[in-house]
């Protein structure tokens, strides 16, 4: 064919010229500031929710908004962590922290009151 290059390339072999006896430094993701007045600055109000653990049928739980959230903020639940992309529940007995990176981080007993937990 007149329009097909001349040369095939056929099990091309590759090089590095980089030095690869350093390796490069990684840097930590960014932090999110430091909680210093509580996570109330993130309840938005609360709703009723069912916990069959909690053996009461309706229970009111307060509500928080996940991007007022800060590092150091921690939730006892029963509560609910609304953000735009998603709910956090947090049962009976369970407790939900945020670290510095702005991880929520829910933490279960070994056995919570009640059994399991089902929202």
């Amino acid at each position: 064919m007149p329009n097909e290059p001349a040369v095939e390339a056929v099990g091309p072999m590759q090089r590095s010229s980089r030095d690869t006896t350093t390796v490069p430094t990684i840097t930590a993701a960014a932090t999110i500031a430091d909680a210093d007045d509580g996570a109330e600055r993130a309840l938005a109000g609360s709703r009723p929710a069912y916990f069959a653990a909690a053996g009461e049928g309706l229970v009111d739980v307060p509500v928080y908004q996940r991007e007022r959230l800060r590092a150091g903020d921690r939730l006892a639940g029963p509560a609910i962590v609304e953000q735009y992309d998603s709910t956090t529940v947090v049962c009976p007995g369970q407790a939900a922290a945020v670290d510095r990176f702005g991880n929520l981080v829910v933490t279960t007993p070994a056995r919570p009151a009640g059994g399991r937990c089902r929202p």
